[in-house]
């Protein structure tokens, strides 16, 4: 089965609740994004549900330990460097040489 579309998301209200399901081209997504992206909507409706009278811009996409991780482990790149590790990079632009036709 091909995707009609890059990406939907199907949903029906039923007795027990809202069910979906994502339907994706497995050729511009992997499964774990896929994945991903559902847990981060089920936050956002869960946290709708417990606060509907917030506007939509404060709530969460990511739970807290999520958020720690991407924002705050993954981006240590802070670094010392000495004067021995300096690198200057130099570079000049030079217009492309133009070919000459006989």
């Amino acid at each position: 089965m091909s995707a009609k579309y890059d990406l939907s998301l199907y949903l029906e209200e039923k007795p027990e609740g809202i069910q979906g399901y994502f339907e994706y081209a497995t050729a511009l997504f992997d499964r774990s994004t896929i994945e991903r992206l559902s847990h981060h909507f089920t936050v956002l409706l869960v946290a709708i549900a417990e606060n509907p009278d917030r506007a939509l811009w404060q709530f969460p996409l990511m739970q807290t330990k999520e958020r720690e991780r991407l924002l705050v482990q993954w981006n240590r790149t802070q670094h010392e460097y000495g004067k021995s590790a300096r690198r200057v990079l130099r570079f000049r632009l030079a217009p492309p040489k133009v070919r000459k036709k006989p």
